[in-house]
């Protein structure tokens, strides 16, 4: 393994966690993006080691996984992994209609479950050795029910909680958090939310209460107003009447697009 840097680092598959101060490993597909952000954090904290690494994480293959990411972790003491990385559909639609066809449908599989459970199986290994770590798995609400139309996406990221689960478990009796976070609507380029507001807040507005969360509660949705949407939602609403809700969400969103 080679000696290791002795700074205890947090490897992101994409950084929205802005306002973490400590050295960072930034990992994502545009090494353009990357820089951008890097910036951005250093702006704010001048003093904080960020580096980066541009992959596309469409690319399930092993040894790419090796060449590319974890030959430049070797030496590094990573201490939080936040699995961020996420595809979903151009617009809601059914499954054999899906914009891209069968290529999107395998880059939104492997996108959604990939790369999340390969780092995390690598990270794990080193934390297990210091009985010390947090691993952030960022899934989706979309997590909690069938969502019409967004079959493959919500599969996916019922995945992710599902693992998250498992893995707590698994690491029960270690000193390593586990977390899932499941967020509703966020204003970010994939969910096509172009305004901000209480219900739909920003990258940075949502990270900040998220990354409150970590130690305190296994799964949640990150912030109060997604919470107490996905209490009514999930848990008080009867089936049948979440599926009309959601199915005329996602047609409506279809004929905008």
């Amino acid at each position: 393994m080679g000696k290791k840097s002795g700074t205890v680092r947090m490897l992101t598959t994409w950084a929205t966690f802005l306002s973490i101060t400590f050295p960072q490993v930034l990992i994502s597909r545009s090494q353009e993006k990357l820089n951008k952000v890097a910036n951005e954090i250093k702006e704010k904290h001048s003093s904080t080691n960020v580096k980066t690494i541009p992959f596309d994480f469409t690319n399930a293959k092993l040894e790419e996984y090796e060449s590319k990411i974890f030959f430049q972790l070797t030496d590094l003491d990573i201490g939080v992994l936040i699995n961020n990385v996420g595809l979903s559909y151009e617009y809601p639609e059914r499954l054999d209609k899906i914009d891209g066809g069968l290529k999107r449908v395998m880059d939104i599989a492997v996108v959604n479950t990939v790369p999340a459970t390969v780092l995390s199986a690598y990270v794990l290994a080193q934390m297990a050795k210091r009985n010390l770590g947090v691993v952030v798995n960022v899934a989706s609400s979309a997590a909690f029910h069938t969502f019409y139309y967004l079959a493959v996406y919500s599969a996916t990221k019922k995945y992710m909680c599902w693992l998250s689960s498992v893995l707590r478990k698994e690491y029960g009796n270690t000193g390593i958090t586990i977390q899932s976070v499941c967020p509703m609507l966020v204003a970010t380029k994939m969910s096509k939310v172009r305004k901000s507001s209480y219900f739909t807040p920003t990258p940075a507005e949502f990270a900040k209460t998220a990354v409150r969360t970590i130690g305190h509660v296994s799964e949640t949705t990150g912030c109060f107003p997604h919470q107490l949407l996905a209490e009514i939602l999930f848990n008080l609403l009867p089936d049948f009447l979440v599926d009309r809700i959601i199915t005329n969400w996602n047609v409506k969103t279809r004929a905008h697009a």
